[in-house]
């Protein structure tokens, strides 16, 4: 089976292919395509333009197609079940998430993503997307050319690169916090247990948004969506030094880099280090906010994070955020965890493309840990089993079906005409029986009249047989 994960971000589109072959991935291709960041130009055309190119180029006709909808247009919510199957989640997710959406529930669709099992209950993360939003995506996909088999949520996606994917979610002992019902008063309670827990996180920061996801022995515990990319620091250079915005973006591209220390530096290096801290400063603290809320809600606190995206390839940002954030902060190494890959070059593929190989990972999920999927109602992908099948033996099916109705026609003629040929020789020969008999037909259905006839016959005969032998005698004369 091949997946082909497409991330369509606000600086490049990045494509990553995987397949699974007896259980085992391998990472085929890796591509990224940079997007013009002249507002002058049609976003949506230039989009359009490029996927069709690459689309025209694969050879892949059975692939599943993924695509996915940010995260901050979509809203998520953690919520706990009192049962397992997950039939009974989906139907209970529009009651669910009734005063959680900034929408009419026949505006929405919903999925959910089940994080792990604590006895007959389920920690899930549950989701609501506008359907506008579903139905572009839809329509781009139509505009490009693909079969579109799962349109997913970049942040749940994401979590592929360090959760078991491919098993079922595992099974709690303890449960972090629970909503109950209390027997005395019947009022549901939040139960939160008395151990503090530690917690992972990863840290996705893109062209225009950032991505937070919250993990604890590999379970996803939380997602947040901060309003914060890389484009900030393109705006700040530009501000700083009285230049266009596109080339300040390439700037920064070309040779961001974060000071630890003044030493040795020139006064421009610097400036320009300075430049980029002051707009960091500003991811800092509503990081800061964010993790206090997450740790608060999740009776959690902050172990580690990991960097990830294409900001993180500025040089010296992980010490940076160490140090403003106290907390560790390193590169996030994931390409062990997807597949074998074929290029060697792991530390500099992996900031650009964990968004895409997330996306391609979704589409190899099995039915006990599926993938987040908004294809549902009148987007809900039809079934393409027998599709390529047609494809490729169509015509020979057809004439095939032709030929058997043609033969099953012939059959009933060729019957129908061998019955009534058989009823004319039946009428025929009674008759000549009938004037043979010198019967009437009256006298032709009275089986005496005809046995009657049938032993004078007989007699007939005898004696004919008996004149026979009777010639060939030798006579005494």
């Amino acid at each position: 089976m091949i997946s082909i994960g497409i991330d369509i971000g606000q600086f490049s589109i990045k494509i990553a292919e995987l397949q699974e072959v007896s259980g085992q991935v391998q990472i085929l291709k890796l591509d990224e395509f940079a997007l013009s960041q002249d507002p002058n130009k049609d976003r949506k055309i230039e989009i359009v333009d490029i996927l069709r190119t690459y689309i025209g180029k694969s050879q892949h006709e059975n692939a599943n197609f993924v695509l996915s909808l940010p995260e901050w247009q979509v809203t998520t919510r953690r919520k706990f079940f009192p049962f397992k199957e997950r039939h009974k989640i989906l139907k209970s997710l529009p009651f669910e998430l009734e005063d959680d959406i900034p929408m009419d529930q026949d505006d929405a669709i919903f999925d959910a993503k089940v994080n792990a099992y604590t006895g007959n209950a389920a920690q899930v993360l549950a989701l609501a997307a506008p359907f506008s939003r579903v139905s572009d995506k839809v329509q781009l996909s139509r505009d490009i050319g693909i079969d579109l088999s799962i349109l997913s949520v970049d942040s749940l996606a994401l979590a592929n690169l360090v959760t078991r994917w491919d098993q079922a979610p595992p099974q709690m002992e303890v449960p972090d916090e629970m909503t109950q019902m209390d027997g005395d008063t019947h009022t549901e309670v939040t139960v939160v247990s008395p151990v503090r827990d530690k917690f992972k996180m990863i840290l996705a920061i893109g062209h225009t948004n950032t991505i937070a996801l919250f993990f604890s022995k590999g379970v996803l515990k939380s997602v947040r969506s901060l309003d914060w990319g890389g484009e900030e620091l393109g705006q700040a250079v530009s501000k700083s030094y009285k230049m266009h915005y596109v080339e300040a973006l390439k700037e920064v591209q070309r040779k961001g880099f974060l000071l630890n220390s003044p030493e040795g530096a020139t006064k421009d290096q610097v400036r320009f280090s300075d430049v980029l801290k002051a707009s960091l400063d500003d991811l800092t603290r509503k990081l800061k906010l964010m993790i206090l809320e997450t740790e608060t809600e999740a009776n959690a606190e902050l172990e580690s994070a990991f960097v990830t995206g294409g900001v993180s390839q500025l040089r010296n940002i992980c010490p940076y955020l160490t140090q403003q954030m106290e907390v560790a902060f390193n590169p996030f190494h994931y390409i062990d965890q997807v597949g074998n890959a074929s290029s060697e070059n792991n530390a500099e593929i992996e900031p650009i493309f964990s968004q895409s190989l997330s996306l391609a990972v979704e589409g190899l999920r099995k039915p006990r840990n599926p993938a987040i999927n908004l294809l549902k109602g009148q987007f809900a992908k039809e079934g393409q089993g027998f599709k390529p099948v047609w494809d490729k033996w169509g015509h020979t099916i057809r004439v095939g079906v032709t030929a058997l109705i043609f033969l099953f026609v012939w059959d009933s003629f060729r019957g129908n005409f061998a019955r009534t040929m058989a009823d004319e020789a039946h009428i025929e020969m009674k008759s000549l029986a009938q004037n043979v008999a010198g019967l009437s037909r009256r006298e032709a259905g009275r089986v005496s009249l005809i046995n009657r006839f049938i032993s004078k016959q007989k007699k007939v005969e005898k004696s004919r047989a008996a004149a026979t032998k009777v010639q060939d005698l030798n006579s005494a004369i």
